[in-house]
């Protein structure tokens, strides 16, 4: 009775997922970035962020693009390794929350699937001297082209 009940709930459970993969496979790839350094400002908050999810949503995305790591070599997420990105453009937001984490909670309570974009390697701004490289002395100097537009680390090293 038991081996039955089990596989049963295997069929069910096999249907359940296979019928939901078929409905979501055949629904066009509609995405929307969300450029983490353009809209620094305008995702202070957990509101607006819920705002430009359910806005998308009603317009007709069905997936988003979330940057999480702009070039500065901070990130948007809680990381024990890299340090979280508190300034863009002089710009100085804190937040006590987990930026990413939230984007991903909202877009499937609207059933937007997610993607997370990320910049490898660089780890500063030439153009507002804002990031990793900026904040320690150690990489002064460490370019020898004084014209190159960004900034990268090695984390292999």
């Amino acid at each position: 009775m038991l081996n039955r009940s089990i596989i049963a709930f295997f069929i069910l459970l096999f249907t359940a997922t296979y019928s939901s993969a078929i409905t979501s496979s055949k629904e066009k790839p509609k995405y929307l970035w969300f450029d983490a350094e353009a809209n620094f400002k305008r995702f202070a908050s957990k509101d607006s962020i819920s705002y430009y999810l359910e806005k998308a949503k009603s317009v007709g995305f069905n997936q988003v693009v979330v940057d999480v790591k702009p070039i500065y070599g901070e990130v948007l997420y809680k990381s024990k390794i890299l340090p979280p990105l508190t300034t863009v453009n002089g710009k100085v937001i804190h937040r006590d929350w987990d930026y990413l984490q939230y984007f991903i909670d909202e877009a499937h309570r609207l059933e937007l699937k997610v993607t997370v974009s990320t910049a490898m390697f660089p780890a500063g701004h030439p153009g507002t001297s804002e990031g990793v490289v900026y904040e320690d002395k150690y990489w002064d100097g460490k370019t020898h082209n004084e014209i190159i537009n960004f900034y990268f680390i090695n984390t292999n090293i």
